[in-house]
């Protein structure tokens, strides 16, 4: 069983409350029908609670703008009005001796206009008016403040929305060259740095739209000054990401002494040592149609005239191309140059003119036995030209890479030096000094790396 209590209160306030009239229902069950219906016509796009500035969009915020500012100028003109009124002066001027009133230098020859007891009575009202109107002018200029503080909150809001359309631009072109230039500072420098970024910018956010509020500088200005400070550092840090990937290009002179192989290593290298750049790509570029670029082993020159044979059974240079199914070599019809021009171009066509290699330290990156050459193809010798394309990272620190690029001549040197020394027992001797003088003691010469280097030079070296 349950029951509804109901009180009918009366507006006399000499009721008392045990004497209010009042019902009660008693009921098994109790249905209350609600309509929802209308739940079923809410139109999500209609915009409500525009009186509240924070939900306003541009336009809304613009006329919102313009309607407070309209309103606070009128409400300055009464009160400016309204406080001429209050002086007294009108009343003043109907008691006075003359008509039209001059201007005056000072009160004593305003006084001078009226008898004796009314300069008194300007006097007194004066003073007490003075008084008065102080402390009206110290309760009005609060409330102006306020007056000014909505207008400047609505502005900055309208200014913010464009601002925060345009910062996303400001901190891409920050934080992309930031991550270009810091690539080696794994994941904990990129963090230090975005997270230094992104709470000056808020800081100065906060600290502008402050100052914005009190009226100690613009809206525009409050808003927009994190960007006005983000905006040269994100255009200095991308000029500096773009000057970082610096490049060079030349043209290298090779004077080949005829047909065989013309070692590069040495004149690249001169030239990559005379540019600023770390790391990067070399593209070697070979401009001519009768020579290529290969690269190759560097220190048996036995492999070179190989190479050189097999190139001459294939390719032979006496002006007559393949056998055909008769078994008859016909010549080239290209034969202007002599006989071996159509074969250079053949021999041209069969290896590269183009080379793309790394470059680490400032030096080409390329293996202990590899180096860079100049296949000439023509008989006779001549002046070739070969371009260098270098693209990369410029040295961050110039020292450091000449300090590295000392070392790797140091050790390149010491490996001619093994390499050009003919007497096998002081060759051994250089290798165990060198890398280990205890490896002969500990494996009995067997199996070791020390062995198969020593087995490798004996190969190369003359008897």
């Amino acid at each position: 069983m349950h029951f509804l209590f109901f009180e009918i209160k009366s507006k006399k306030k000499t009721q008392r409350k045990e004497d209010y009239p009042h019902a009660r229902v008693a009921f098994e069950k109790y249905t209350m029908n609600i309509d929802l219906s209308e739940f079923n016509q809410v139109d999500f796009s209609e915009e409500k609670f525009k009186n509240t500035y924070k939900m306003q969009n541009t336009s809304q915020l613009d006329l919102s703008i313009d309607s407070l500012e309209i309103k606070y100028a009128k409400e300055i003109a009464g009160f400016t009005n309204n406080f001429y009124s209050r002086t007294g002066i009108n009343n003043i001027n109907k008691q006075s001796k003359k008509r039209q009133i001059d201007r005056y230098t000072n009160f004593i020859d305003y006084l001078s206009n009226y008898d004796s007891n009314v300069q008194l009575k300007i006097a007194s009202q004066a003073q007490n008016t003075i008084k008065n109107q102080k402390k009206t002018l110290t309760s009005q200029k609060n409330t102006f403040f306020y007056r000014e503080k909505v207008i400047a909150l609505h502005s900055l809001l309208f200014h913010d929305k464009y601002a925060l359309g345009f910062i996303p631009l400001i901190l891409f072109f920050v934080g992309a060259p930031l991550g270009a230039i810091i690539r080696k500072g794994g994941f904990g420098l990129p963090v230090v740095f975005a997270l230094g970024i992104f709470l000056s910018y808020h800081f100065f956010g906060q600290f502008s739209k402050n100052w914005a509020e009190d009226g100690s500088v613009s809206t525009f200005f409050g808003t927009w000054l994190p960007s006005f400070i983000l905006l040269p550092f994100g255009i200095y840090l991308t000029l500096r990401a773009v000057m970082a990937l610096a490049q060079s290009l030349t043209q290298l002179k090779i004077q080949t002494k005829g047909k065989g192989f013309t070692r590069l290593n040495e004149q690249i290298e001169t030239w990559l040592g005379s540019k600023d750049i770390a790391q990067g790509v070399l593209h070697l570029t070979c401009l001519h149609t009768s020579c290529s670029i290969t690269i190759n082993e560097n220190a048996d020159p036995r492999v070179l005239s190989d190479l050189a044979a097999w190139m001459e059974a294939v390719v032979p240079q006496d002006g007559r191309g393949p056998a055909d199914a008769q078994g008859q070599r016909r010549r080239y019809l290209h034969d202007d140059e002599g006989d071996d021009d159509m074969p250079a171009h053949i021999r041209t066509a069969l290896t590269s003119q183009t080379m793309t290699l790394s470059v680490q330290n400032g030096r080409l990156l390329l293996g202990t036995w590899q180096a860079v050459y100049l296949w000439e193809h023509r008989q006779l010798g001549s002046t070739r030209q070969v371009a260098c394309h270098l693209i990369g990272d410029e040295q961050c620190n110039l020292q450091q890479t000449s300090s590295t690029r000392a070392t790797a001549t140091t050790q390149t040197t010491s490996n001619q030096t093994l390499l050009n020394l003919r007497n096998a027992t002081r060759l051994n001797q250089q290798i165990q000094d060198r890398i280990h003088p205890e490896a002969w003691a500990e494996d009995g010469g067997n199996a070791t790396d020390v062995d198969l280097l020593i087995d490798r030079l004996h190969d190369i070296s003359d008897p």
